[in-house]
């Protein structure tokens, strides 16, 4: 198991040495319950981490006066702390994670070489109805926090001085 492999006594001799590696990091995708995972494995003499988060998380984080403090502890733990905007970062900032650890990484468009063909664009144009339209794109998950409900209304707007304008979520 992950536990075992952290706290047996050859990890903490240096195994992995002679292949290159300094020492193990551990990378945690959520402050609350994995980054205390790797606070308390770090505490018990278990690897350094990292932590990885989201605006969701840190916002549910500070609700809460106990995983305020909980949230603070692991980000002065974590040898490095990796946000997806600069507005994750300063929710980071603001709960305790100290800057200089702070890297920004956006997440990726995924977007293949493929994917990009403008050959394929009229075909989906046409599949759609959307040869005449100016496309306003939206990618996310269709929950209420990301805000697609509003861009729907402001459509209406949009489509006063630009009739032609079509919305694709």
């Amino acid at each position: 198991t992950v536990w075992c492999r952290f706290f047996s006594p050859s990890s903490r001799r240096g195994r992995g040495r002679e292949r290159g590696w300094s020492r193990p990091l551990l990378f945690v995708s959520e402050v609350l319950p994995w980054g205390t995972v790797a606070w308390l494995s770090r505490t018990l003499g278990g690897p350094r981490y990292a932590v990885i988060v989201h605006g969701l998380d840190l916002r549910n984080a500070a609700r809460v006066p106990r995983k305020r403090r909980l949230t603070r502890r692991v980000f002065r733990g974590a040898c490095h702390i990796i946000a997806n905007s600069a507005y994750t970062a300063s929710l980071a900032c603001k709960l305790g994670a100290p800057p200089e650890r702070i890297a920004v990484i956006p997440p990726p468009l995924g977007i293949t070489p493929a994917l990009a063909q403008p050959a394929q664009t009229p075909d989906v144009r046409r599949a759609y109805s959307l040869e005449h339209s100016r496309i306003v794109l939206s990618v996310g998950r269709l929950v209420a926090r990301k805000g697609f409900d509003t861009l729907i209304r402001a459509m209406v707007i949009v489509q006063r001085t630009h009739p032609r304008a079509a919305l694709v979520i």
